[in-house]
This record gives C-alpha cells, structure tokens and sequence, in this order.
C-alpha cells in the first residue's frame, strides 16, 4: 500500500563504449573496456514524500497540500542504476603442462562509477564509486573433463550496496518532517574464497 509506480516523462540516454582485446604473445589475452553514459531525465515530475500542515511552510512544493504527496522536479538528474563511468582491465595466461594438462590464470580489475537508485539523486540513496578485484587459477586435465579451480572475488574486501531502498514506515517525524522515509542498504558480498570442481561428462 506505499508503493508508487511511476514513469518520467523525457529522458534522453546516450554513450559510448570502447573495447580492446589483445594478445602480445603466446597465451597471454590482455582485454580492456571502458563505457561513457550520459542517462539523465529531461522531465520528470516525481512524488517524493509527503505535504502536512507542519511542514507546508519549510517547502513552498507543499503549500495548500496536505495528506498530498510532495512533488519535486527531478529534470537533470540521472537515470536510477545508470553509472556514468564503468570500466575494466583482465589478464588471463595459459601453461601448457607436459603431461597433457593447461594451468590457467585470470585476473581481472572492474570499476564503476556512482550509481543512483531514486530520481531525486540524494547522496544517502546512492552508492558511491567502487573498484572490485577478482583472480582464479585453474587447472584442467588432459582431455578437458576435468576442472580444478580455486578464486577470489572482491579481495580488496569493497564494502558496497548492490541495492538501496527508502521505507517510509521508519520514518522519524522530527528528522523527517517530509516522511520521505529512512534508506535501507543491501549490502554486496564481501571478499570471497572458493574451490571449484567441474565435471563435464562427454569430453
């Protein structure tokens, strides 16, 4: 029952994205990729809280609207879970092992920029810049049924949210007299360790 469903009105989304795939010398693939995203609303008028008597005289946008939703004009701003900067660099190396069987090592280095999960584009609603470190090893016997690998995701330990949401249950009246509610986090996961056996029947 608190749950708005609405829709901009313009918006305009452009970019560019440019990869880069090498291979210098033998089993070595370098790969990189970097992309350029201007998303931003050219209209949207958006609730974003709620007008009472009490603060009607804090924000003209509630004057002679109370128990309405307050309105504010998001034109500008950026598009929810839209990045304007994501990039990434990987190595990944291949040894050919006298017995018949290939060690192989990945590494790779990903980055984006601030992201915003509100019209509004409030910094308490948003997940600042984060850069994520990520490697494997593997080693695949003669044939290739057989895959042994151990892995590392985020070993920088990033501590960041993959999601954040508002709830205007938890709202505190003397801190939010708008009742814009309080923001909850979804934390990502934190560094990572792992093995990993894989079978693949028919090789």
């Amino acid at each position: 029952t608190t749950t708005f469903t609405t829709n901009a009105a313009e918006a305009t989304v452009q970019g560019l994205e440019l990869e880069l795939q090498a291979r210098p010398v033998a089993n070595l693939d370098l790969a990189a990729a970097i992309s350029y995203l201007d998303a931003t609303y050219d209209s949207f008028v958006t609730p974003y809280g709620t007008c009472t008597v009490a603060n009607a005289a804090a924000d003209a946008r509630c004057a002679g609207r109370p128990g309405l939703p307050r309105l504010i004009d998001a034109s500008g701003n950026r598009l929810n879970n839209a990045p304007e900067i994501k990039a990434t660099l990987s190595a990944g190396y291949g040894i050919d092992l006298a017995s018949g069987g290939r060690v192989s090592l990945f590494a790779q280095v990903a980055h984006q920029g601030r992201v915003y999960f509100l019209p509004a584009n409030t910094d308490v609603m948003s997940q600042k810049a984060y850069t994520l470190v990520d490697a494997r090893v593997s080693y695949t016997a003669e044939g290739g049924a057989l895959e042994l690998s151990a892995f590392g995701r985020n070993l920088g330990d990033e501590d960041y949210f993959h999601n954040i949401v508002q709830f205007t249950s938890t709202s505190d009246a003397r801190r939010d007299p708008f009742n814009i509610g309080s923001a909850l986090g979804y934390p990502a996961p934190g560094r990572q360790w792992g093995v990993e056996l894989t079978y693949r029947f028919g090789n």
